[in-house]
């Protein structure tokens, strides 16, 4: 569905219960309406939302893939997110406007894939001894106050960008999959699905 407003109620798309993939993107710079109702979509596996999200619903656990864009999200979606056993693929591309993020000690089980892109005003990333133990692809962009990340995260990481000194440090480790072979557009993602 596209150009969906704030006005719009999407409660009656948990009726089709056998939806695997759910695709939601706002007009413009529009605010969501109330997305309680994606926790209901049981065999849900990927989905995609582009627009502002005021309060992060909670997803049911059969989520594999997940791309927020343009959320603007104030409060970290990390605590959420994290909980959902069979994530893998997780793309937040200016999904969130706070300065930290909190991946606690046995979130994100399975996750494999993380990309953090457009996410400028965060400072510090927090990660649990054991979050994220099968992460083996990560990406960092455009998070331009982004101090450093996680020394566990240090010999996964692809491509990143950090701000260390005042001075923007890119680095591409061994060519895996940067950000441009990932094509994210209004049909979604045709790599790490």
């Amino acid at each position: 569905m596209h150009d969906i407003t704030k006005t719009y109620s999407l409660n009656n798309i948990s009726s089709l219960k056998n939806l695997s993939t759910i695709r939601l993107f706002c007009e413009g710079y529009e605010s969501f309406p109330s997305l309680e109702f994606l926790n209901c979509c049981e065999k849900l596996q990927k989905l995609w939302l582009k627009g502002r999200i005021e309060k992060l619903p909670l997803f049911p656990n059969s989520i594999t893939m997940m791309f927020l864009r343009n959320s603007k999200l104030r409060e970290d979606p990390m605590p959420i997110l994290g909980m959902l056993s069979n994530l893998r693929n997780l793309i937040l591309y200016g999904a969130y406007e706070g300065k930290e993020i909190m991946c606690s000690d046995n979130s994100f089980s399975q996750l494999e894939f993380l990309c953090l892109d457009q996410l400028s005003n965060l400072k510090i990333w927090h990660l649990g001894t054991n979050a994220m133990p099968l992460i083996n692809d990560l990406h960092i962009k455009n998070c331009r106050n982004l101090k450093e990340i996680p020394q566990r995260m240090k010999d996964v990481a692809s491509i990143y960008e950090v701000l260390i000194d005042n001075r923007k440090v890119c680095v591409n480790k061994e060519k895996k999959l940067s950000l441009e072979d990932i094509h994210v557009d209004q049909v979604g993602l045709s790599k790490h699905q």
